[in-house]
């Protein structure tokens, strides 16, 4: 009797968890789109604490309710059914494979395991050490303040504009771009497409501040809470720390999540903000808490009181940002947000443009603008796949957004280039009057000189191609 429930048990379990893996799967695939299957570790095993309710309670509707019901029906056809047994067993045996199968496919997962099987030289022959390359600052440092967009694309401008809805949702972002120094694919407003393994904000911030994708082995690829990513890597915050620079960097939601926390704290940032300190500084009451911590409103109106003092200090000083009202699924509509448009995350697109131009007005009335310059970037691209799926026509190439203001460099050619979000490490330093040493730091290039990128070198495909496979080098030198 105890044998036959044990073997009963088995069964059901084995009839859930092929379902939950074909519901799991599809339900990534809709919300976040084919993004890797890396993504989908680093994603289901990082920190989880801020995370977006609505995230949790879509997938538990979507990918755990639905394995429950299909297993529980499964159950009655094997269970209760008078169709002979060794029948009934291949029937069930063919669809768990299948339903196994189809979630493998869809996340990517064969395109992971070759990665891991097969390896690059790419490190070996085509990084370029920053702590082993002369970078010159200037006398006078110029202060840097970073703002990474969530999920903001060019895809969000009009048609006519090069994006690819039928009306520009973010024309204050657009405008910005278009009358400041702007790197694209085209002769107008532009960016960069798909990176392997640059897809989410924590590789997307390691692109961009470290020149590297977030490639990280199979092991490495789950990261504890406490976990170091990357901690031997020279990062921009490295280098600024090392010349002299007062680094904050602030977060909506709680920093820990994703291992961001870990990543700036272990190069060079002194003071990390977030959704908790924001509670103990007064700009949000202790029980508040809506989206991933506190709206974009609260965190412009906290950047405003950490810039005062950072600029009130005599030193340089590199403040850098994260925003999340634009973060998927469909954004978080605020109070300020208009209903301009047919959809939500259009709307909170909208709101987003004009909170970030109204938040560049302020700080070029501040006294330290002069000495300043901003990056307003894109971490990614959005993951809100029905939200393109409904707005977008099926064959437009979506790309990331960038902008950079008063840097003390003019770019030689930025328009009609092929690059990557790991160039913005080296133009990033351009841009505040660095001389970098053959232009190249990581596996980026500076994109205000005139030297071909890696992705121009080589091709993007062959880039990409390079980036999903195992390196010895980025193991020995970044991690271990």
């Amino acid at each position: 009797m105890t044998k036959k429930i044990i073997k009963h048990s088995l069964t059901v379990l084995a009839f859930f968890i092929s379902f939950l893996a074909l519901f799991s799967a599809k339900w990534y695939v809709d919300v976040f789109g084919q993004i890797g299957f890396r993504s989908v570790i680093f994603t289901l095993f990082s920190p989880m604490e801020g995370t977006a309710n609505g995230i949790v309670n879509d997938w538990l509707l979507k990918g755990l309710l639905p394995a429950l019901i299909c297993a529980g029906l499964l159950c009655l056809f094997f269970f209760k059914t008078n169709i002979r047994k060794a029948l009934k067993k291949a029937v069930c045996i063919i669809l768990c494979i299948c339903l196994w199968g189809y979630g493998i496919w869809v996340t990517q997962i064969p395109l992971y395991v070759s990665g891991l099987l097969t390896k690059t030289d790419i490190y070996d022959t085509q990084y370029v050490a920053p702590n082993k390359t002369k970078i010159t600052f200037p006398e006078n440092k110029q202060n840097l303040i970073y703002i990474f967009l969530e999920s903001m694309e060019t895809t969000y401008f009009s048609e006519q504009e090069g994006g690819g809805l039928n009306e520009n949702v973010i024309p204050k972002l657009y405008s910005l771009a278009n009358n400041n120094t702007n790197f694209s694919h085209n002769d107008g407003v532009g960016g960069w497409q798909f990176v392997t393994d640059t897809s989410w904000t924590t590789a997307a911030i390691s692109a961009q501040t470290a020149g590297v994708a977030l490639t990280l082995p199979l092991f490495d690829t789950v990261p504890p809470k406490d976990s170091n990513i990357l901690p031997n890597i020279t990062t921009i915050n490295d280098i600024l720390h090392q010349n002299g620079y007062n680094q904050t960097v602030m977060f909506g939601s709680k920093a820990g999540f994703g291992g961001k926390e870990s990543y700036f704290k272990q190069h060079g940032v002194d003071k990390i903000l977030d959704y908790t300190t924001a509670k103990t500084d007064g700009i949000i009451e202790d029980d508040y808490f809506v989206w991933w911590g506190m709206e974009d409103t609260y965190l412009f109106e906290y950047a405003k009181r950490e810039l005062t003092a950072l600029a009130s200090k005599n030193k340089p000083f590199n403040f850098t940002m994260l925003t999340a009202d634009t973060h998927h699924v469909a954004g978080y509509k605020c109070p300020k947000c208009e209903n301009k448009f047919d959809a939500q995350y259009k709307n909170v697109l909208h709101c987003s443009s004009k909170q970030v131009s109204e938040f560049v007005d302020w700080i070029k009335a501040q006294p330290f603008y002069q000495n300043t310059t901003i990056v307003i970037v894109g971490d990614h691209c959005s993951m809100d796949a029905k939200f393109f799926k409904e707005n977008m026509k099926p064959d437009y190439t979506r790309r990331v957004y960038n902008c950079i203001i008063n840097p003390r460099i003019t770019a030689q050619n930025p328009k009609n280039r092929t690059f990557t979000p790991m160039d913005l490490f080296p133009t990033t330093l351009a841009a505040l009057g660095c001389k970098i040493e053959g232009e190249r730091l990581g596996l980026g290039t500076n994109l205000f000189s005139n030297d071909k990128t890696l992705a121009e070198t080589i091709t993007l495909e062959k880039l990409n191609e390079e980036l999903n496979k195992s390196s010895r080098y980025y193991k020995q030198n970044f991690i271990n």
